[in-house]
């Protein structure tokens, strides 16, 4: 395991934590306590989460119901399975990477500025 391996192996617990998503800055997840919220693109969201180390469990979530573009809508219900589908969590300082029940990254996070 190389050094950027062993750093993005360590865990620790999500709480307090905001982050916005690599591939879509509208798309951001927070984490307070058992509570996940957060933008999917055009709705908020919000639910519960469980986090035991390395792994996580994503609770269905509820969504605001605001309608935009289709293509919107169709990039947030994929941000919102995806999310619900997260079983792996590494994080550093800077990123917050999910990965699915078979170890494959399925979403990326930056740290958000908060101030």
């Amino acid at each position: 395991m190389g050094l950027i391996e062993a750093v993005m192996a360590v865990v620790v617990s999500l709480t307090g934590s905001h982050w916005v998503s690599t591939e879509n800055a509208k798309q951001s997840v927070e984490f307070k306590a058992s509570q996940i919220s957060g933008n999917a693109g055009c709705n908020q969201f919000f639910g519960t989460y469980n986090q035991k180390d390395a792994k996580i469990s994503v609770n269905p979530l509820a969504t605001t119901r605001m309608a935009c573009a289709h293509d919107v809508m169709l990039k947030e219900h994929d941000f919102l399975v995806t999310l619900e589908s997260a079983k792996h969590v590494e994080m550093d300082a800077n990123m917050l990477i999910l990965k699915n029940a078979d170890g494959q990254v399925v979403m990326k996070f930056n740290r958000k500025d908060v101030g």
